[in-house]
């Protein structure tokens, strides 16, 4: 019976110290905290958490902001794009609403001539 315990203690002990390495591994090299790392491998996707959010991009007509519009149309969203330029929201717009969303343009006006924001919906 005490080699039984014996040798449960050292079973535990061998579990507690692979469990220490693995933690200090994830520490050293990790390049981002571990509560991010953790949910990245682990916690709920995106597409599931944001399906049904409201997102409103500025700058969606090209670049990142065009790149971030596709990406929250695949998840689901209910995306609000903000341009400048007309004409290449249009066509970013276009690109969204095949990816099962709804979309439509709303002008704002009230702004000086020089900053007229472009709305789609």
């Amino acid at each position: 019976m005490i080699w039984f315990i014996i040798q449960l203690f050292l079973y535990l002990i061998a579990v507690a110290s692979t469990l220490l390495a693995i933690f200090t591994a994830l520490i050293l090299f990790s390049d981002s905290d571990l509560t991010l790392n953790f949910n990245e491998k682990f916690g709920a996707k995106p597409s599931t958490e944001l399906r049904g959010k409201v997102v409103w991009l500025t700058g969606a007509s090209s670049g990142i902001g065009e790149q971030l519009a596709y990406s929250f149309a695949r998840c689901g969203c209910k995306v609000v794009l903000s341009s400048r330029r007309k004409e290449e929201l249009e066509k970013v717009k276009q690109k969204c609403v095949g990816k099962m969303c709804c979309v439509r343009i709303v002008s704002i006006k009230r702004l000086p001539k020089l900053v007229t924001i472009n709305i789609l919906i």
